[in-house]
């Protein structure tokens, strides 16, 4: 036998991590969840009939995956403390010596929603504070847009009991996987080590997306999680913001038994941001609904919150 992972092994790891998520990372939507954007992104979403999916170094939130990274590498610190067995020693070393916090190569790429209607936090982390827009989305029809391979919505966990919990099992689970694999007759140290960590890293990624510092819980966020496949190379689109080049993946999304012509995003309504121009803005929002077919069934709300930027 050789170092490399075999499909059972390879299957084995799929149902661990997605048993973790069902039992302790999962959840069910809402009827309606709010996507937060900015003026530009709301006029390309509604003419291409895309959400854009971020990579996560390039979101708002600058502790995104270190958070989670920070926590398992905790857990591996806490194992490494009664660890006896040579082979148990190695792997523990090499993941504390080798882990890493950094995000600016991730696969992974999000798309964010709140449960929240007009919150004034998500104004201003997403939607630039004055101007912005709330996309109400159907998240029943939204599960069915996205029933394709490496599409994922759920819920962000903020709870961080859950997260100590699942590091922990996660750690266990390292070691329990590496040392079966290990006991099968040819396999190496250093071989075996090699191709079990590189495997094991990218089913274990599923997690890190979907646990989030508990500072940030009062934003009942959702999300669409994507892990970049090579196919989606030619599509990503990019962005100069303030501070950075971000790097987005459209994603389109359809309301389901309409012919092609007429296929639209299952957008419930649009809600107006905090501006000084609301009224004048609704319109505007309105008539770009209907040029792009939605009709009046699209309502066009107005934000209750009376803030304006100085």
């Amino acid at each position: 036998m050789s170092d490399d992972v075999i499909p059972a092994e390879n299957d084995a790891y799929v149902r661990f991590v997605f048993d973790l998520i069902k039992q302790h990372l999962s959840g069910t939507p809402p009827d309606v969840l709010w996507h937060y954007t900015s003026g530009a992104a709301l006029i390309d979403i509604i003419k291409s009939g895309s959400l854009f999916a971020t990579q996560i170094a390039c979101v708002n939130d600058a502790t995104e995956i270190r958070y989670s990274v920070e926590k398992l590498r905790a857990a591996f610190a806490r194992r490494r403390l009664n660890a006896t067995n040579p082979d148990e020693v190695a792997l523990v070393d090499h993941v504390l010596g080798n882990i890493s916090t950094e995000t600016v190569n991730s696969e992974w790429f999000v798309i964010c929603f709140s449960k929240r209607r007009d919150d004034l936090s998500q104004w201003r982390a997403y939607s630039g504070g004055e101007n912005g827009f709330a996309i109400g989305v159907d998240a029943h029809a939204l599960l069915s847009s996205i029933k394709r391979d490496g599409f994922y919505l759920g819920p962000v966990n903020y709870d961080e009991r859950t997260h100590s919990h699942v590091v922990d099992q996660i750690a266990a689970a390292t070691i329990t996987f590496y040392l079966r694999g290990l006991a099968l007759p040819g396999r190496t140290r250093a071989g075996w080590m090699q191709s079990f960590l590189t495997a094991w890293a990218v089913h274990i990624g599923h997690i890190a997306p979907v646990i989030k510092n508990p500072a940030f819980k009062d934003e009942e966020e959702w999300r669409i999680f994507h892990p970049l496949q090579p196919a989606d190379t030619p599509n990503m689109v990019y962005r100069q913001k303030r501070t950075l080049m971000s790097r987005h993946l459209p994603v389109r999304l359809f309301k389901a038994a309409v012919p092609d012509e007429l296929k639209l995003m299952p957008i419930t309504g649009v809600m107006v941001g905090p501006s000084r121009h609301k009224n004048i803005t609704r319109v505007s929002v309105g008539d770009l609904m209907r040029t792009q077919g939605y009709g009046a069934s699209i309502s066009v709300s107005m934000s209750d919150i009376p803030f304006q930027e100085t």
